[in-house]
């Protein structure tokens, strides 16, 4: 995740970094989505856009993720020959929080693939979830976590399980990547980002 586009230019991998996320099976990046960032038909987006390529080619990505809320040009993210993928919104933005919305912008581009937000639709509705799984053959990722009004950040979903969530879980095709979005708000919290992984690993053995 580089949420600013100052750390995309300030990245900085080792050759032990870039051989350990070369050796997974799944390696993502998530495309800056900070408040004030667009990807236009312009100077800026093209320059950053160059730098996250690099980085995908580097790392040996199998995908990066953008907000649609922030594309006001498909055509520049299809510059590159990366796969790349949008997200379903959460209820603080004005589009992409519903199944339609989504299939009409996937309809449209039909280079991009989908990034189902398991958080973000559990958020808005979770009777969304089974809908957005229609897309399935779109789906490159799925990300997991909990972003429910009372958290500020995406949290850890294995420490926040209630039955609706753990029937929604049930219904996740696992043999997509699972890409896990909880935060560590302090150092303190670090230990649950293993058990996190080890949660979600124990889905497609129940």
């Amino acid at each position: 995740m580089l949420n600013f586009p100052e750390a995309v230019t300030k990245l900085k991998l080792s050759e032990k970094n870039i051989e350990y996320l070369k050796s997974l099976e799944f390696t993502t990046i998530h495309a800056p989505s900070a408040s004030g960032v667009l990807y236009s038909n312009n100077e800026e987006t093209k320059n950053l856009l160059k730098k996250l390529n690099l980085i995908y080619k580097k790392i040996g990505a199998k995908n990066i993720t953008f907000h649609l809320d922030q594309i006001k040009d498909y055509g520049i993210l299809q510059s590159h020959s990366w796969q790349y993928s949008i997200e379903n919104s959460d209820n603080r933005k004005s589009s992409g929080q519903k199944l339609g919305e989504m299939k009409k912008i996937l309809d449209k581009n039909k280079q991009a693939k989908f990034t189902f937000d398991f958080a973000h639709a559990i958020q808005v509705n979770p009777n969304y979830v089974k809908g957005f799984l229609d897309l399935r053959e779109r789906i490159s990722e799925i990300h997991i976590s909990v972003c429910q009004p009372k958290f500020k950040e995406h949290h850890f979903i294995s420490r926040n399980l209630t039955e609706d969530i753990k029937d929604k879980l049930k219904l996740l095709p696992l043999d997509l990547p699972l890409v896990t979005e909880a935060v560590a708000l302090s150092e303190i919290e670090t230990p649950y980002i293993e058990k996190e992984i080890s949660f979600l690993s124990s889905l497609d053995q129940e």
